[in-house]
């Protein structure tokens, strides 16, 4: 056999193996996805504590909804260059009927008085303790904030964002979920 044909050999061996490397990297962030879609769900059946009048319904009354929720702490300073942009933006999704729900990652106390200075009315509720955990479930296994998802009607992700929002990338994903009227 020839040199030029036993590197041919070799390379269709290696492109089969990155191949058949990639499929199962994507089968693994699909199965990944889909779970994550299950943990959202797991989301509206907790009992979080309300930190605003908004969110006393619950999490549950939010269930069936497209949603946007926000993981932020006031000691968060990306967090909290982004909740202006989340508050204008809070009032343009409801008219697409998405509503942005913020999870504190704080102290009630800490995080009625930061919401109350800025004039930050959308739905917000305490976290918790296991919001470091609730985020890893849902993509974010470093616990980093901010952390958003966007959550379609069905309680699937279908994006998340660690870092400050990416506006016009959201702008983007809120097509798929939820189109312009």
């Amino acid at each position: 056999m020839n040199t030029q044909r036993k590197g041919l050999i070799v390379f269709a061996i290696v492109c089969g193996i990155v191949g058949a490397g990639a499929n199962f990297w994507l089968q693994q962030r699909q199965t990944r996805l889909g779970e994550s879609g299950q943990q959202a769900s797991m989301l509206f059946d907790q009992q979080l504590e309300a930190v605003t009048k908004r969110a006393e319904p619950g999490m549950a009354s939010f269930r069936g909804r497209p949603v946007l929720i926000n993981f932020w702490a006031t000691w968060c300073a990306p967090c909290v260059k982004e909740m202006p942009a989340l508050q204008a933006l809070s009032a343009r999704l409801a008219e697409r009927g998405v509503t942005v729900i913020g999870l504190a990652v704080d102290s009630k106390e800490k995080a009625q008085r930061f919401l109350q200075e800025r004039q930050i009315d959308y739905p917000v509720f305490l976290a918790g303790g296991a919001a470091v955990q609730t985020m890893s479930g849902l993509g974010n296994p470093a616990g980093g904030l901010p952390f958003t998802l966007l959550i379609d009607k069905t309680g699937k992700v279908q994006q998340h964002y660690l870092g400050q929002i990416p506006f016009e990338q959201l702008e983007q994903d809120l097509k798929r979920v939820a189109p312009a009227k």
